[in-house]
């Protein structure tokens, strides 16, 4: 839920440079932030009490490796967020120049997506048998 109401605050952030709302533009990327670096502690937190490890079983290095590139891409995404709040800050776009605050939009729905697939495969589909 949370990577879902962060893409959530990304969208409503590009809808607010579109309103010339900047300042709930700002605000509304800074939530997003948080709630991915929320999303990071929590997964760091998730793999350290594991009782398996990438090298116990098929299962656990799957498990690893994917949910491990995944948090590549959302430190990547973070970056990226961080990038478009610093270029808020300093009052880089306006409401007809904020391509970038889509395309990065874009990216970080994209790992939400991503998170979707990952989680139902090792977080639902285990007790579904």
């Amino acid at each position: 839920m949370l990577l879902l109401t962060s893409s959530v605050f990304v969208w409503a952030s590009e809808r607010c440079i579109q309103r010339r709302q900047m300042l709930w533009s700002f605000a509304s990327m800074a939530l997003a932030f948080i709630l991915g670096v929320c999303f990071v502690v929590i997964q760091l937190h998730e793999w350290s009490i594991k009782t398996y490890d990438m090298t116990s079983n098929l299962y656990g290095s799957l498990y690893f490796t994917i949910t491990g590139f995944h948090m590549l891409h959302v430190i990547v995404g973070l970056i990226i967020l961080m990038l478009l709040l610093l270029w808020l800050a300093l009052g880089y776009f306006d409401d007809r120049r904020y391509a970038a605050v889509t395309i990065g939009g874009l990216y970080w729905h994209f790992v939400d997506v991503v998170w979707l697939f990952v989680f139902t495969t090792f977080y639902l589909s285990p007790y579904l048998y």
